[in-house]
């Protein structure tokens, strides 16, 4: 079956799917042919590019620009906020139990906050 999608290093070059079977198990996988050879795409890897990519885009959007550093903080950030509201009791532990963790993330939410509020200021918003 021919796929429509263009994984990350493929570069849209006859692409190719088909399903690959283990231990009765099947995992779709694709093939693009890339300087002179077929190359495999596990669709695992091509959704952590596509989610990496929605990423480097929140991270921009959110801090105006987007590096490797920036998207681990935000990723941190987004992560840490989102447990702390859905399970208080349980970052309430891990902060008790990591001092210097919880300190090391106040340190990242500052920073995040600080970035986005030049952002903002930056981009008239």
């Amino acid at each position: 079956m021919a796929q429509r999608i263009t994984p990350k290093g493929c570069g849209g070059n006859n692409i190719q799917g088909k399903e690959v079977h283990v231990d009765g198990l099947s995992f779709p996988y694709l093939y693009c042919y890339n300087d002179g050879k077929w190359e495999g795409i596990n669709m695992e890897q091509q959704l952590r590019e596509q989610f990496d990519g929605l990423l480097e885009k929140y991270t921009e959007l959110l801090l105006g620009d987007s590096d490797e550093d920036k998207k681990e903080k935000v990723k941190m950030w987004a992560l840490y906020t989102y447990i702390a509201k859905s399970m208080p009791a349980l970052v309430k532990h891990w902060n008790e139990r990591y001092p210097e963790g919880k300190e090391g993330i106040k340190e990242i939410i500052s920073e995040i906050k600080q970035l986005n509020e030049q952002h903002r200021q930056d981009s008239g918003k």
